[in-house]
């Protein structure tokens, strides 16, 4: 993997919409919820395991 040779760290994306919903980059729980639905519903995948503790730790920001 290219970041391995450069010694970077790799997020996903669920981690992405999490750290940028606890800086405020979005300002409400809906609206984050509204982007991961419309990732999923166009063809991005969460497993449900993924998903449940995405909505999980969501709802722990903030």
């Amino acid at each position: 993997m290219a970041a391995e040779c450069f010694e970077l760290r790799v997020y996903g994306t669920s981690y992405v919409m999490l750290e940028a919903y606890g800086r405020s980059i979005f300002k409400s729980r809906v609206e984050v919820r509204s982007i991961v639905g419309n990732m999923l519903r166009r063809g991005f995948y969460l497993s449900t395991e993924v998903y449940a503790r995405f909505l999980f730790l969501l709802d722990r920001i903030r």
